[in-house]
């Protein structure tokens, strides 16, 4: 699973691109239309890539965050697509056409043992990760991808209960704070869904994902009530 829900091995990724990745803001009537960042220019061409695909398919990570309204920077696109790692060529060919390319050699190879596809956008060198979804929930939250604005390009990503499942199961110090900001925006959210799903994680994991949930969510329930999360009945 994406952002480390799985363990999976990411040699050579090579350095990172400094490409601005920061959200534009909606234009007013008659405003003329700002020039496309580098960043927006690599993700228009991952989203195009990734319609063209018959699996399900959607932009993750700190990209999604970004378009659930969260004011952070990211360098590079995080995607992931209900296949398996064997149509890792197909794709590299299909890829070609978006101009994103192999950055690794022996790719297809890599991604059957790693479950991650490394490619690169070439115009703009923002390395851009494929995740090969396995996992029921993987599939599931793909499948239920809702369209979102990042600056000039609408993406398909997760809805903002898979988001933070995603983010709790990796539970890095940034995962922690995008799962903050999201509860804090007043998202609606099915919190009962989200400590389920969490569950069925931690029997996998042998982790407390679940309790660390509850406690994150009591926290901004006491500290700051008008910003709690509304849950769905």
């Amino acid at each position: 699973m994406a952002d480390g829900a799985r363990s999976k091995k990411r040699r050579g990724k090579g350095p990172r691109s400094s490409a601005d990745s920061r959200v534009v803001a909606p234009r007013g009537p008659g405003r003329k239309a700002p020039r496309e960042t580098p960043f927006e220019l690599a993700l228009g061409a991952v989203g195009r890539f990734l319609e063209t695909l018959a699996e399900p398919s959607a932009v993750i990570g700190g990209v999604a965050v970004i378009a659930w309204g969260r004011a952070r920077n990211t360098t590079d696109i995080d995607a992931a697509v209900s296949a398996t790692p064997e149509t890792a060529q197909a794709l590299i060919k299909r890829a070609r056409a978006f101009d994103l390319e192999p950055r690794v050699p022996n790719a297809a190879a890599f991604a059957q043992e790693s479950m991650v596809l490394l490619l690169q956008h070439t115009p703009t060198s923002i390395p851009v990760d494929l995740s090969f979804a396995q996992l029921e929930f993987e599939r599931r939250a793909l499948e239920a991808a809702v369209v979102r604005q990042f600056g000039s390009v609408s993406i398909r990503v997760p809805t903002a209960n898979a988001l933070i499942v995603y983010k709790m199961v990796a539970s890095r110090p940034k995962d922690l704070e995008d799962v903050d900001d999201l509860l804090l925006r007043g998202l609606e959210i099915d919190s009962k869904q989200i400590l389920a799903t969490l569950r069925s994680f931690d029997e996998l994991l042998d982790t407390d994902r679940a309790g660390d949930f509850g406690s994150v969510l009591a926290r901004i329930r006491k500290d700051r009530p008008a910003a709690s999360p509304k849950s769905k009945r």
